[in-house]
């Protein structure tokens, strides 16, 4: 299977936390898009984004298949 490799450890439920750092650099351009206050952030983990998003002043919504403590999980 390609670009699998079976030596390196997944994490528990594939759980790779984005950088809010992601969401300070694109922001600008997000809200030049037109972009709403209003937010789902459907995979938000442990809601290192989704505090971000809500320190910025958006209305997030969040939301996870695994519950991580944070959001609405399950």
């Amino acid at each position: 299977m390609l670009g699998v490799n079976p030596t390196v450890k997944r994490e528990e439920n594939d759980f790779y936390a984005t950088d809010p750092y992601a969401i300070r650099c694109s922001i600008d351009t997000m809200k030049e898009l037109g972009i709403s206050d209003k937010i789902w952030e459907c995979s938000c983990g442990n809601g290192s984004l989704s505090k971000e998003l809500e320190s910025m002043g958006f209305n997030v919504k969040s939301t996870d298949l695994v519950d991580r403590g944070f959001g609405m999980g399950g």
